[in-house]
């Protein structure tokens, strides 16, 4: 069974590709032979099987696991077990129905269309230098990243649009879809310096008829929650916890009515906000 799944930024992100780029750049993203930037298929599995683990330590606290009805080791496999799913690499959306106009443009204009021009439209360079307690730069620690925009510019209108990966996850069975779904919308950072400012995503699990299954999944694990079977959740901390209220965005425009669930955040070192 083939799923889709979109990555939409929501931030710049760096990608690293574990080298610089001559003298300039001392971390670089990964792209291909078109200067096109990609999401690596493994690196995506890895981050999936965290997020995994913590929807299922949440649950399990909940007393909800039973809500899945499969292990993130079966799902996503062991040193010794093989993996249930399957993850491509993910493109850029629309690169693929746009690659062979690419190449041609590329073989017509070599010295406006090549490989460094087409990287630098779709990324920028940020830089960053290391401090001293009375808020000076230490010598030698500039240091010079590529990171991928997070949107691109529709020069007609001044508008942009976000940039979204896209790419396939093959599963064997059905029952991978729920802890598979859960693990996308709890996965919201990706990248290199995602504690920083960079990376911040959302992960779309949809099916061939592009239907939103995250967003199924959730309602299927409201509904769960608010059912009256004891069997399901045993004295779930949640249900008495949780009160149904209209939801409020963090511009405070409300939303639709559903679940509100009251948190705390400790800090315990500085922390920034950055605007970008």
């Amino acid at each position: 069974m083939k799923l889709q799944i979109i990555i939409e930024l929501k931030s710049a992100l760096l990608l690293g590709s574990g080298t610089g780029h001559g003298a300039f750049i001392d971390t670089d993203i990964i792209y291909d032979d078109n200067g096109i930037p990609y999401f690596p298929g493994r690196r995506l599995k890895g981050l999936l099987r965290e997020s995994a683990d913590e929807v299922m330590e949440m649950l399990t606290q909940a007393n909800l696991a039973g809500f899945i009805s499969s292990d993130v080791n079966s799902v996503f496999g062991t040193g010794l077990n093989s993996s249930a799913i399957t993850v491509s690499n993910l493109e850029l959306e629309g690169y693929r129905e746009s690659q062979a106009v690419l190449q041609t443009a590329r073989n017509a204009y070599p010295h406006l269309v090549n490989q460094n021009t087409v990287l630098h439209s779709l990324t920028g360079i940020r830089q960053q230098t290391a401090v001293n307690e009375k808020g000076i730069a230490k010598p030698n620690s500039l240091r010079t990243i590529r990171v991928m925009k997070p949107k691109s510019s529709l020069k007609e209108n001044g508008s942009t649009i976000p940039r979204r990966f896209v790419g396939e996850i093959g599963i064997r069975d059905e029952s991978s879809i729920r802890l598979l779904a859960l693990s996308c919308s709890n996965l919201r950072l990706a990248g290199s310096k995602r504690n920083r400012g960079l990376g911040s995503i959302t992960v779309t699990l949809v099916d061939e008829h592009q239907n939103d299954l995250t967003a199924q999944v959730l309602s299927d694990l409201e509904k769960h929650i608010a059912s009256p079977d004891p069997e399901k959740h045993e004295k779930s901390p949640l249900k008495d916890d949780i009160k149904r209220k209209p939801s409020v965005y963090a511009k405070g425009t409300p939303g639709k009515a559903g679940l509100s669930i009251p948190y705390r955040v400790f800090t315990r070192s500085p922390l920034i906000f950055t605007t970008r």
